[in-house]
């Protein structure tokens, strides 16, 4: 009889598993629900960079720092970093005067992963959400200009 070990998956694998329920609520959120049915204004939209620009500012930061730790280099990808591409699309939208609760308690969480295990930093890094249909949607109240973020061949490499 031959045994057979067991091959655990890939840790990208475990990621995207591990934060798929995170993933569908974010892409079923009243805000995504509202910028796919053509409700979100320009204004909004720039609302929505601007806090976003918060939490890529942080998760970014966090991630350089962390990135000599040979359990975050495992999960942080210098590819695949937005923050220049939220600025360069806030240049087009313009920065609104923006609170978030929730915006800030989730920084908040990204800068405590500095004083935490580098294998823990992964949890909170998070892909695009909304994909083509959502640009579709703000190239409705803006045009072509503005959707930097959502273009990830601009990710820096």
């Amino acid at each position: 009889m031959t045994a057979t070990a067991e091959v655990a998956p890939p840790l990208s694998v475990l990621m995207r598993d591990g934060s798929r329920a995170e993933h569908e609520a974010a892409e079923t959120s009243s805000f995504m629900s509202e910028l796919l049915a053509g409700r979100v204004s320009a204004e909004g939209y720039a609302h929505y960079l601007t806090l976003l620009r918060r939490v890529y500012a942080a998760m970014e930061s966090v991630g350089r720092d962390l990135s000599g730790d040979p359990c975050a280099s495992a999960v942080v990808d210098r590819g695949i970093e937005r923050l220049a591409a939220i600025d360069e699309d806030l240049e087009h939208w313009g920065v609104v005067d923006a609170e978030s609760p929730a915006a800030e308690a989730y920084v908040a969480r990204l800068q405590a992963f500095r004083h935490r295990t580098a294998a823990d930093f992964g949890e909170g890094h998070q892909e695009g959400i909304g994909g083509g249909e959502a640009v579709e949607m703000v190239q409705k109240i803006g045009g072509d200009t503005g959707l930097l973020f959502q273009d990830s061949s601009r990710s820096v490499h």
